[in-house]
């Protein structure tokens, strides 16, 4: 009993003087005092990764894109039931109303080509804009014919399970 007194004795005494000791927590660490309690907000320019699927008959579009700030980077693909799909990447940026213009490049029926992506957030769903597109160069670089006229018409949906990859 006696040994048991000395040990816990001892901890606190080390807790005590751990805690006196002068040391500043670092900036970037959650701190907590016995009368305040502070937590960082999250860095507003971090990283969110965010993956979106939408399932038609057996056809399947995965989409995994990462924001940061207004940068957005990411992942499609298009995969239609037993036959050959469009799989690639996004680049582009998001504008002050949400909407991302992206360049998705991507390689199809084993021929390199880019189309013109305009995508929005929207809750758990990502909008996609379509609308007829051209090819003017016939160089494989598809634009919108005229882009007043795309409307918000594909929804692909929030998912997280692993079937949601987009390998």
């Amino acid at each position: 009993m006696k040994i048991q007194l000395l040990v816990l004795s001892t901890m606190l005494l080390m807790g005590t003087v751990a805690c006196n000791s002068g040391a500043e927590a670092p900036k970037d660490e959650t701190t907590v005092t016995a009368d305040t309690a502070s937590v960082q907000a999250p860095d507003a320019n971090a990283p969110q990764t965010m993956c979106f699927r939408k399932t038609f008959n057996q056809d399947t579009t995965t989409v995994k894109l990462t924001l940061k700030g207004d940068t957005v980077e990411g992942t499609m693909v298009w995969q239609p039931w037993q036959k050959d799909g469009g799989r690639g990447t996004l680049k582009g940026m998001r504008d002050a109303n949400g909407e991302m213009n992206l360049m998705y490049d991507y390689m199809i029926e084993g021929q390199k080509q880019t189309e013109t992506k305009i995508m929005k957030l929207d809750g758990d769903k990502l909008l996609v804009k379509v609308g007829e597109l051209q090819d003017v160069k016939n160089d494989g670089n598809l634009t919108f014919k005229d882009v007043t006229k795309a409307v918000y018409k594909d929804t692909l949906y929030t998912c997280t399970d692993a079937s949601c990859t987009t390998k």
